[in-house]
């Protein structure tokens, strides 16, 4: 639920091609990402405990959001492949779209939602499916770089727990 969540808003970015539109494009990414992933942890612990689960164990294991270097990497590649496919005009699209999202799944977390309550988002630019957006994100190495944080924290496995019940 969560890597579908995190693959499809995070598939769904791209940049212009100069560098300083570039770099503004990849932080832009960037914090939408980090404020995603918190909050999208935050509720994920509401739905567990909504369905009588302890979230205590989710939270304890809950990964460092922020961004390194083979996460500015992944971003980076990202951004240039949906360039390369939907140019700077989808890019901006995506990168608003996005942003809404934020704003919307922040709105959410501070009312208390819980991860199903958010749905999908609606990231895709005009002329990109967000199945496309999501291949773009496995190909870069987002999802890899996201998987790696959760199993190293022990999200994944405390994710695991939860949904069997424990």
């Amino acid at each position: 639920m969560k890597h579908a969540l995190f693959a499809a808003a995070l598939g769904a970015l791209a940049a212009f091609p100069l560098a300083a539109h570039a770099q503004s494009d990849l932080d832009r990414l960037e914090t939408a990402s980090e404020a995603m992933g918190d909050a999208a942890i935050r509720m994920m612990a509401r739905e567990v405990a909504a369905n009588g689960g302890d979230p205590a164990p989710l939270l304890a294991a809950a990964p460092d959001m922020s961004w390194d270097a083979p996460m500015r990497a992944a971003g980076a590649c990202m951004i240039e492949a949906h360039e390369a496919e939907i140019g700077a005009a989808g890019v901006e699209e995506m990168l608003g779209k996005m942003e809404g999202f934020v704003a919307r799944i922040a709105a959410l977390d501070a009312a208390g939602a819980t991860i199903s309550e958010v749905g999908e988002p609606d990231v895709s630019p005009t002329g990109m499916s967000m199945e496309r957006s999501q291949q773009i994100a496995m190909e870069c190495g987002m999802v890899e770089q996201q998987m790696k944080r959760m199993q190293a924290s022990g999200f994944a496995a405390a994710m695991m727990r939860a949904a069997q019940g424990g």
